[in-house]
């Protein structure tokens, strides 16, 4: 593959031999990542992806599909491995899942590092409430400037327009369901960071993780979108190591 249809943000490095794949969650923005991006160093590519149908309108985001979004991922690693490239990829959310398709299928994926994986979702009153608050208000809460900040599409208040988005929240729930039996596939090196107060991902998840024993499991006590202090400082710390031993 000589050319790439590439959206998001990226730092091409000639000779480099590693190559960092950030990938978002539904929704989610490739500025997510930007508390790592400053830790790789300058001789090591990385590339940030904007998926298919974000980074616009709520209108865009109903007419993009899950096929798209799997695309989009599969081209960048594939371009990634035609020009001989080795691979850490560090997903959060369906990110996570998007990585874990892609590690099984390729060696040159040598790292995977998962935020929030979504092996179970649940959807509580709460988060539902919060994510009102994130289109109709102007609050201060972290957790709902957290929601903001991670969304990559313009948000609209017209209720309506949202009813589009139902296919492809039915479209995360199968890949979800799929990605349970994929995982017990995976043999690449994996740290998965698990909150234990994620608003979006039941902690039933972990049960799936621990299964597998190329994951190592770590407890993070913040919410999906939302890292405390310390538990930034915790990825970032796994995130080092991985990168220190290249």
């Amino acid at each position: 593959m000589e050319k790439l249809n590439f959206k998001g943000f990226k730092r091409e490095v000639d000779n480099s031999l590693y190559s960092v794949v950030f990938c978002h969650g539904i929704l989610g923005s490739p500025t997510f990542f930007d508390f790592l991006t400053p830790l790789i160093s300058y001789d090591i590519s990385y590339y940030s992806i904007l998926l298919d149908g974000h980074g616009g309108k709520v209108q865009d985001f109903s007419k993009t599909s899950m096929k798209k979004r799997k695309q989009n991922v599969s081209d960048l690693i594939e371009y990634l491995i035609s020009k001989r490239q080795k691979i850490i990829f560090v997903g959060h959310s369906m990110g996570t899942l998007l990585g874990i398709k892609e590690a099984v299928k390729h060696k040159e994926i040598e790292h995977l590092i998962l935020l929030n994986p979504p092996l179970v979702a649940h959807y509580p009153l709460s988060t539902i409430l919060d994510n009102l608050k994130a289109i109709y208000t102007d609050s201060n809460d972290p957790k709902i400037v957290a929601i903001k900040e991670s969304s990559s599409v313009t948000l609209s208040k017209n209720l309506f327009l949202y009813l589009g988005w139902i296919p492809r929240f039915i479209e995360l729930l199968k890949f979800i369901k799929e990605s349970r039996t994929t995982l017990k596939n995976l043999t690449t090196p994996t740290i998965a960071f698990h909150s234990l107060n994620d608003e979006l991902v039941s902690n039933k998840s972990k049960d799936y993780l621990d299964e597998n024993k190329n994951i190592k499991v770590l407890l993070l006590n913040s919410g999906h979108y939302y890292y405390e202090e310390s538990d930034k400082n915790l990825i970032i710390k796994e995130f080092q190591k991985i990168l220190e031993n290249l």
